[in-house]
Formats: structure tokens, C-alpha cells, sequence
């Protein structure tokens, strides 16, 4: 097994009998296309991974996983341990006690073998009976829900060290017993369930101060105790405890409104405490506490509606009471109160249903509470809240291959590598890794990509240069096309002097080249009496720009009760030799009442 790619040098085969394949995989790997190409082939064992400094295509069997906990396993930890969140990289798992401690502890995760330790400030006080903890998709802030003193701490979060800062204003007050967190893709909108009668909130997030603002409660089933977000953002799962049911909402990306969709609720077993989505937004998987169940649910991606698959539901330990699915799809994880221990099941990615692995359930310590994996579903961490521990486990497989492995520098210093099966020749040259200050990647000429997961690469600018993404995904950070925006309702709006400058929002933007815009809406009371306006964005705290940044209204106007006026922040290049911050701002000169401004601010990368 091996391949060695040489410049002009085709490779043999189709898509369905690669030249180059994958170890035990034959319908996977490279091959040459009808246009003299190279073409990826990926079959159900394989995998593609790209980051901002790594490709790798290889083997990855799902056949094979067990379970074993690390050394040193499990670890103490403060009493009642309940709730955790991993920050996005894995590299910190956050705790919550309720009890006594009323605090978070955060914990450094080695990523090798899972083990624990507290970082330096560790713990970090919060409300009295803290239960559910979400660090935000972005890795930049950590929301607690504080179930006893009715209130939501939010800190920001060093990204280094792990440790936490309470944002201005924290904690912020909610409705009587908040339980369940979740954050949308966007880190737009916070969802807040709350015990007892029930009800969901909806916050939006700053996302430079990381302040809540209230936008509405929504109705659902009684004892709400779990809600989900799809990957798309488009959908909230809220699994009713003490209602046997379902809630389906979907979410209005820009201004966090949920609605029931057609159908919610949907039945479930009896106390369902926890709700799970699948990474591809196609299952919902529901531990139902009473019945010791899990029930499995085929998801409509138009609707969001919940269809229960042949077979669910599907047997646990006793008492179930949170239920997680491995990042990487292909395991289901749930946590049994009643028999301290921990089923788990391999998942089938397309049809959504589940099977025991070998020596499933695995003990835990006293009363396991919640499980969470880390982002490489490498290692499962469970939180036993009367044992005052935590249990790790490590997952096993059969060894992950590499087809093809390249290392590279985004910033485009003199530094990568590629190996394929460990070894790659360029110019006739065997050599383990090809550095760039050595080979200077010596081109490989004919060589194109091919359609992938719908997004198309093409180096033949005869041909029509880069092909943009048909897919509703967002260009990465440092990208062209990169998109960024901060929104303020009118909910929380900015307080206006007559003729004073102010800020109403504002983003944090790296160097480069940005178009950026705005819009900016004045409200009064009814009786407001606007002489003239002024918008605009500038890279000045409270100041205006140089022309073509601004627009200015001189017209006198009386803002009628519930009618605001409203007005185009101008298109503008800024162009950045260091990161800033760019304002979005407002100036108006008004009389009789008062007078505020809410608005948005957008930037895209254009080069």
C-alpha cells in the first residue's frame, strides 16, 4: 500500500476503484477524472478533515469501539458535581455544584489521555444552585443558568488560559428557575428553559460584552429540563419532563423569535429529561427517565418535525437522565442515575438506530448526572454528582490511517509538509516530509480537485477561476468573504442626548480590507420632535468619519407612537494595517421627550 505523486503523473482508476485507496477501503481514495484530474473518493469509513493548518484524508473504522476509563479516573471534584461544557478546541471542561459550593470549576483536559487538571482561579463563583453550563460556540464567553437565585451568570473567558471574568452586569436576573442553556451556532441568541410550569427564553448575546438582553418567553411543556439547537441554527428541541413531550421551535435567525412548528408537541416516553441531536441535524435521540428508554426520532430538515424510527425506543440502565451524541456521529452516550453506569451504543449515520457495544453499560461513579465528549470524540467525560467525582473515559478503534497528510502554514511563512502513506516523491526525490524553504512545493501540474460536499476548487482560471460555495455556510475567519455583524434591538437601545455622538453597537475586526455598513432606527415616545439626524460607522469611539461614511438628515420630523425612523449607515472600504474596532454611531437633535437609536453593523472581508 502506498502512493507517490509525481509532477505530471496521472493516476489510474474511478471513483468506485480508486488508483490510490485507502487502507481496507477499496471504494475510497484518489483516482484520475474525465478531465484529467485528481478526484476524492470517500466511502462510509472514510474521512476528510481541514482545518486552518491541517488536511488529512484517510480510515477511520467505527467497528471497533470500546471503552475504558484513564488513569487516574475518577477524578474528585467538589460536591454535586451536575452539568459540564467543553470549550470548542477540547482543551477545558467547565463543572457546576450546586449544594454547598454554589461555583464552576474548570479543569485543563490533556488531549493525549483525557486526564484532568483545575487550572490556577479555579473555582469560580456564581448563583446559588448552579445547574446547566455553556461555553458559547465561539469559545469567547461561559453562561451558567443559576437555578436558586433565579439569574444567568455570563463570564468572558481567556482563550489561553481558560480562565473566567464576570462580564459587566452579571449576573443577569431571568424568570423563577432557570435549568437548560443553549447557544445558537451564530452565538446570536441564549435559550434559557425554567423548571416547574415551564417556558423557554430567549436572550440575545452581545457578542463584545457578552450582555443578555431579554427578547421573549415562549410557552412549552411542563419540566422543561433540556433543549437542543440544530447545527443549522434553524431549529430548538425542548424535552418536557413532566409533559411526556417534545417541543419544536423554529428560530428566527435575526431576532431569536421561536415558533412552534406544525405538530409540537411531539410524544415521547415517560419523563423524557434529555434531548440530542445527531451532528447532521437528522435524529433526535430522547432519554425517557420512568420508561429507562431512549426514544429515537427521525428529524424532517425542512419542517424540523419528529417522526419516531422503527425500532425506538431502545433500552438503558436505570433512571436515564442525559443522553449526549459523540461529535463525530457514530456513538450515543447515556448516563443512568439509578445503576451508576453508562450505556453506550454505536450509531448507524444513516439510519439512526443503535446498538450496545461490547461491555455497555460501563460503571460510573454514585449518580451519574450529564456526559459530555470531547470535540474528537476521543474521550467521554461524566460528572457523578453524589460520588463528588468525575469519570473519564477513553475510546478505542482500530488505528486511523492516513492517506494523505499535509501540515501548511496559513500565513504563509517558510514551513509544511505532505506525506502520502508516509512517503511522497517530488522531482524524482523520495523524502519523508517536503519542506518549503527545501522544495518550495514543487508544482504538481494538471493536478485539479473535484466537486466535494457540494463546494468546487478549480486553479484554471480559463476555466472560471474559484467556484463559490452553493451551500449556507459562512467563509472562515481570515477568509475572503469572511462576515461579520452585531445587531441591537430595540429592547436594548441606546439612550441618546440631543446632539451628543453616541455608539450604538460595534465589531472587532483583524487587518485587512472590510466593506462595512449599518442601519441605525430612531424611536421616541410619540411626542418626539427629531430636528435632524446623523449616521454613520467610523473606527473612532462616538465620532464621525471623513465623507462618504455618514449620512445626514436635516428634515424636521415627529416620531408617531410605535413608527421609528430609519436610516443607511453608507457602504465604506476600511482599510486595516492592525486589528480595530469599528463603531456604529448616531447623532440626532431632538426636543419635547426622549429619544434612542438601535441598528446593526455588518462587515465582509473583501481581500
Amino acid at each position: 500500500m502506498g502512493g507517490i505523486l509525481l509532477p505530471n503523473t496521472k493516476i489510474s482508476g474511478a471513483a468506485a476503484n480508486p488508483g490510490i485507496p485507502l487502507a481496507n477501503s477499496p471504494s475510497g481514495g484518489l483516482f484520475e477524472t474525465d478531465q484529467s484530474g485528481v478526484g476524492i473518493a470517500l466511502d462510509s469509513n472514510s474521512f476528510f478533515e481541514l482545518d486552518a493548518q491541517s488536511f488529512r484524508l484517510g480510515y477511520k473504522p467505527i467497528t471497533a469501539y470500546n471503552l475504558q476509563q484513564v488513569a487516574g479516573s475518577p477524578f474528585a471534584t467538589a460536591t454535586y458535581p451536575v452539568y459540564s461544557d467543553l470549550s470548542p478546541d477540547g482543551a477545558f471542561l467547565y463543572v457546576t455544584h450546586q449544594g454547598l459550593n454554589n461555583d464552576v470549576s474548570a479543569y485543563a483536559v490533556n488531549s493525549t489521555n483525557g486526564t484532568l487538571t483545575e487550572i490556577a482561579g479555579s473555582p469560580f463563583a456564581v448563583g446559588t444552585t448552579p445547574y446547566n453550563v455553556k461555553v458559547t460556540p465561539d469559545g469567547n464567553f461561559l453562561i451558567v443558568a443559576n437555578n436558586g437565585s433565579h439569574n444567568i451568570s455570563v463570564f468572558s473567558r481567556d482563550l489561553v488560559t481558560g480562565a473566567l471574568t464576570p462580564v459587566a452586569g452579571s449576573p443577569f436576573n431571568t424568570t423563577a428557575y432557570p435549568h437548560a442553556l443553549a447557544v445558537t451556532p451564530d452565538n446570536k441568541h441564549v435559550l434559557v428553559t425554567h423548571d416547574g410550569a415551564g417556558g423557554v427564553d430567549v436572550y440575545t448575546l452581545n457578542s463584545i460584552s457578552g450582555a443578555l438582553a431579554l427578547v421573549a418567553n415562549y410557552a412549552t411543556g411542563n419540566g422543561p429540563y433540556s433543549v437542543a439547537i440544530s447545527a443549522s441554527g434553524n431549529f430548538a428541541y425542548v424535552a418536557n419532563s413532566l409533559s411526556n413531550s417534545v417541543s419544536v421551535f423554529s428560530i428566527n435567525a435575526i431576532t431569536g423569535v421561536l415558533t412552534p412548528i406544525v405538530g409540537s408537541p411531539f410524544a415521547t416516553g415517560i419523563n423524557p429529561y434529555c434531548v440530542a441531536l445527531s451532528p447532521d441535524d437528522l435524529y433526535a435521540y430522547v432519554v425517557n427517565k420512568t420508561d429507562n428508554t431512549i426514544s429515537v426520532f427521525a428529524i424532517d430538515s425542512i419542517t424540523g418535525a419528529l417522526t419516531v424510527i422503527s425500532g425506538s425506543p431502545y433500552a438503558t440502565g436505570a433512571s436515564p437522565y442525559f443522553v449526549v451524541v459523540s461529535p463525530d456521529g457514530n456513538m450515543v452516550y447515556a448516563v443512568n442515575q439509578g445503576s451508576a453506569n453508562m450505556s453506550a451504543f454505536l450509531r448507524n449515520i444513516t439510519t439512526g438506530t443503535l446498538a450496545p457495544i461490547a461491555g455497555s453499560p460501563f460503571a460510573t461513579g454514585n449518580s451519574p448526572f450529564s456526559v459530555h465528549v470531547s470535540p474528537d470524540s476521543a474521550h467521554v467525560f461524566v460528572n457523578n454528582e453524589n460520588g463528588a467525582s468525575i469519570s473519564v473515559f477513553q475510546t478505542s478503534t482500530e488505528p486511523t490511517f492516513n492517506l494523505i497528510s499535509i501540515l501548511f502554514d496559513k500565513f504563509g511563512g517558510l514551513a509544511g509538509g505532505m506525506n502520502i502513506n508516509g512517503r511522497l516523491q517530488v522531482l524524482g526525490q523520495d523524502l519523508l516530509t517536503i519542506i518549503k524553504s527545501q522544495s518550495l512545493y514543487a508544482a504538481l501540474t494538471g493536478l485539479i480537485t473535484q466537486p466535494f460536499s457540494a463546494k468546487t476548487l478549480t486553479l484554471d482560471h480559463a476555466a472560471g477561476g474559484l467556484i463559490g460555495t452553493p451551500t449556507a455556510d459562512n467563509a472562515i475567519a481570515g477568509a475572503v468573504g469572511e462576515y461579520i455583524e452585531s445587531i441591537v434591538l430595540l429592547a436594548a437601545a441606546v439612550n441618546l442626548a440631543t446632539g451628543v455622538t453616541a455608539n450604538v453597537t460595534s465589531i472587532n475586526l483583524t487587518d485587512g480590507d472590510w466593506d462595512i455598513e449599518g442601519v441605525i432606527s430612531f424611536h421616541g415616545d410619540g411626542t418626539t420632535n427629531i430636528n435632524d439626524v446623523k449616521v454613520g460607522t467610523n473606527n473612532a469611539s462616538a465620532a464621525f468619519g471623513g465623507v462618504g461614511t455618514y449620512q445626514s438628515d436635516y428634515l424636521t420630523i415627529v416620531v408617531a407612537a410605535g413608527i421609528d425612523a430609519t436610516y443607511i449607515a453608507p457602504k465604506h472600504r476600511f482599510s486595516l494595517a492592525a486589528p480595530a474596532t469599528v463603531y456604529l454611531v448616531a447623532l440626532a437633535h431632538f426636543t419635547i421627550s426622549t429619544c434612542t437609536a438601535y441598528g446593526k453593523i455588518s462587515a465582509r472581508r473583501v481581500r
